[in-house]
């Protein structure tokens, strides 16, 4: 049971570092558009995480999205509603991606040509 519980932590960790990092990273990448940064680097490690290890890890999407929202946008009282509309739009939305890929079949492993939408 201990080991169980250490692996569930150490796996959300790992997975806040990652979409924090990421995120961190897209923000740094160079992209034509104004204001605009590559929010699909991260969108791809939490969906791939919660398709592989399970929809129980979404605290830990929420956390580094919360995190990126501060890194990105001054705490005054003008963003609040950006500090917290963003990053639970960004996780609600990586949840029902997650969701319907496992009701339509999509086998996680991409082993299979079959997992891949024609």
């Amino acid at each position: 049971m201990a080991a169980a519980n250490s692996r569930i932590l150490l796996r959300l960790i790992i997975l806040a570092l990652g979409c924090f990092a990421v995120g961190m990273l897209a923000k740094v990448l160079p992209f034509p558009a104004w204001q605009a940064n590559l929010v699909w680097l991260s969108a791809g490690v939490a969906v791939a995480a919660l398709l592989r290890w399970g929809m129980v890890y979404w605290p830990a999407i929420l956390g580094a999205h919360v995190a990126l929202a501060f890194a990105t946008y001054d705490p005054i009282p003008a963003n609040a509603f950006l500090i917290a509309a963003l990053p639970t739009a960004c996780t609600t939305t990586y949840l029902l991606t997650a969701w319907i890929l496992r009701l339509s079949g999509f086998h996680h492993a991409l082993d299979r040509i079959r997992a891949f939408p024609s």
